[in-house]
């Protein structure tokens, strides 16, 4: 099987370590200036697109998007789904998840993380490094736990939500669209939507409007 991986940052070479061992073939495609002349990323081919065309890629069976911003990410993943372009599940060999979860297209599991029973989570979420999905929980599409992030048993997220480095949630939480929670933040109230909840326990520090 032939991977496609859009993007070429920091994310992606997470991306690349985690299907490296899943997928025969892997190139990348990136809109980049900087990559323009590139052959190559993390040893594959990349092609530079300005407008990160997939068809800049040909014979390819799957794809996934790489890109640590939530609102990009899920964007690119959804443009790629209305072209019927199939979008890849890719798991870190070190991740551990449960055969009772449920994982939506271009959701990708790295190192060391845990999505247990009857979780269920949505497109183009990524569950990065250690990060924990305890049981029950439903991720939104784009919620991104960074690493070391630990949400409680059956946490609901909406869209867009990032939970950064270290945070955690109590179980039963609830956090709205587009909200990120802090890094090492302890989150133990819900949280309503498009704001920024920081600190332990985690209080409301900005709000962000429509963003």
């Amino acid at each position: 099987m032939h991977l496609l991986i859009l993007g070429s940052g920091g994310h992606a070479k997470s991306v690349w370590e985690a299907a490296k061992d899943q997928f025969e073939q892997i190139s990348f495609l990136t809109n980049d200036p900087a990559m323009t002349g590139e052959v190559s990323f993390c040893g594959c081919p990349v092609a530079v697109d300005p407008q990160t065309d997939p068809a800049a890629v040909p014979d390819f069976d799957l794809a996934v998007v790489a890109v640590g911003d939530n609102r990009r990410r899920l964007e690119l993943s959804r443009a790629l789904r209305r072209r019927g372009i199939p979008l890849a599940v890719v798991l870190h060999p070190r991740a551990s998840v449960s055969g009772a979860a449920e994982l939506g297209p271009g959701t990708v599991v790295l190192a060391n993380a845990s999505v247990n029973a009857f979780a269920r989570l949505g497109t183009a979420c990524i569950v990065n490094t250690g990060a924990v999905a305890e049981h029950d929980c439903l991720l939104g599409d784009g919620t991104h736990l960074a690493p070391n992030a630990a949400i409680g048993g059956a946490v609901r997220t909406g869209e867009g939500v990032w939970f950064g480095i270290g945070s955690c949630a109590a179980p039963g939480i609830f956090v709205g669209d587009w909200s990120v929670v802090g890094a090492g933040a302890a989150v133990l109230a819900d949280v309503p939507e498009r704001v920024l909840a920081a600190g332990v326990p985690a209080k409301i520090k900005k709000h962000y409007g429509e963003i």
